[in-house]
C-alpha cells in the first residue's frame, strides 16, 4: 500500500480540529490537511461552567463524515485532548450529571484540604505530578462531598478523549498519558493508586487500567459502512504534541503552546527530588516509556479572554 490516510482529532481547550494525514511511504513524505475547525467554549449549566460536549462529538462525526465523503479510506483516527476533565456515566452508559470545566470554581479550597490530609510530600512522591486546584483528584473530592446523591449512579468515568472514543466505538479506554494529569495514577504502577483515590471519595470500579498508547479501542463505521480502527494515541494534547516535535537529540527540550504554554523536556526517568517539588515540577506521562518533565505556563489564555470580552472573533 503505497498511501495510507489517518485522522487526528484534536481538541483543545479553546478550538477543536480534524485533521488528514496522508503518508506516501514510496517517497516517505507525510502531508496534512484541515478538515474541518471549530469552537470549544464554556457555558453556563445549573450554575457550572461546563463544556458543550455534545456539540463536540457532532463536529467530531462532521469531520469525519467529511473525509468520508471524499472516497478516502480511513486507516485509523485517533484523539487528542486537554488534560484532567472527565465525563461520568451510569451503567448503560449514559451521562451523569455534567461535564463539569476545570475552570469551574468547585475546586476552590479543596486541594489545601488534601496538603494537610493525605500531605504534599506524599501526594508527590505517589504521582510525580504538579499541583494545580483543578487537578482531577480535587474535581473528584468536590464531586462527591457537595454532590453525593450523583456517586451511586456513577460506573465509569472516562477523560475526554475516552469519552469520545467511546462515544465512536462503544468501547471503553483509560489512556495512560492522560490519565496521569489526573494526579491520581502511581508513578511506580502507571495503575491508579488506592490511597489518592479513596481520599476522593470516587470508586476505583470506576476505572480501568491504564493503557498506554497504541491499543485499538474499537471501530467507528463511516457513512459508507467501513470499520475504521480507532487508536488510543497519546491522548493528553501535550503528551501528542511532544511526540510530533522536531527535537534535535535526547537533551533537547520543547514549548507547546496553546492555552497553555507547556516547557520541558522528556526523560526515562521520572523527577521526584525535594527540589523537583518545590519547583511544583511535573512528570507526566509520555509514549514509549518516557516521561514529559515540565512546567505549565501562562500561554494563550490572556489573549483569547480579551478577544471574548471585545467580542473580536477572529484576527488577522
Amino acid at each position: 500500500m503505497t498511501f495510507r490516510h489517518c485522522v487526528a482529532v484534536d481538541l483543545g481547550a479553546s478550538s477543536g480540529r480534524v485533521m488528514l494525514a496522508r503518508y506516501d511511504s514510496k517517497h516517505r513524505t507525510l502531508t496534512l490537511r484541515e478538515i474541518h475547525r471549530f469552537v470549544n467554549c464554556l457555558q453556563k449549566t445549573d450554575g457550572f461552567d461546563t463544556w458543550d460536549i455534545d456539540s463536540l462529538e457532532k463536529d467530531i462525526r462532521l469531520g469525519l463524515k467529511k473525509v468520508c465523503n471524499e472516497g478516502i479510506l480511513i486507516d485509523s483516527i485517533g484523539i487528542d485532548t486537554w488534560g484532567v476533565d472527565y465525563v461520568l456515566l451510569d451503567k448503560q452508559g449514559q451521562r451523569v450529571g455534567l461535564p463539569v470545566s476545570y475552570r469551574d470554581n468547585r475546586t476552590t479550597g479543596i486541594m489545601p484540604q488534601a496538603l494537610v490530609q493525605i500531605g504534599k510530600s506524599e501526594i508527590y512522591r505517589r504521582s510525580g505530578i504538579q499541583f494545580l486546584p483543578f487537578n482531577t483528584i480535587y474535581q473528584l473530592r468536590a464531586l462527591t462531598k457537595q454532590q453525593p446523591e450523583l456517586t451511586a449512579q456513577v460506573a465509569h468515568a472516562l477523560l475526554m478523549p475516552d469519552y469520545f472514543s467511546y462515544r465512536l466505538t462503544g468501547e471503553m479506554n483509560w489512556e495512560y498519558t492522560n490519565a496521569t494529569t489526573t494526579q491520581l495514577v502511581n508513578i511506580n504502577t502507571d495503575d491508579w493508586d488506592d490511597t489518592l483515590l479513596a481520599w476522593t471519595g470516587a470508586k476505583k470500579s470506576w476505572f480501568g487500567r491504564p493503557s498506554h498508547p497504541g491499543n485499538v479501542i474499537g471501530d467507528w463505521i463511516c457513512p459508507q459502512g467501513n470499520r475504521i480502527p480507532v487508536v488510543a494515541v497519546a491522548s493528553h494534547d501535550t503528551a501528542s504534541a511532544v511526540i510530533a516535535s522536531p527535537l534535535a537529540n535526547k537533551h533537547s527540550a520543547y514549548l507547546s503552546s496553546g492555552t497553555w504554554s507547556l516547557m520541558g523536556f522528556e526523560s526515562k526517568m521520572p523527577y521526584t527530588t525535594d527540589e523537583a517539588l518545590a519547583a511544583n515540577i511535573t512528570n507526566e506521562g509520555g509514549a514509549e516509556g518516557r516521561y514529559r518533565v515540565l512546567k505549565n505556563i501562562m500561554g494563550l489564555w490572556l489573549l483569547q479572554r480579551v478577544l471574548k470580552e471585545r467580542r473580536i472573533t477572529d484576527l488577522p
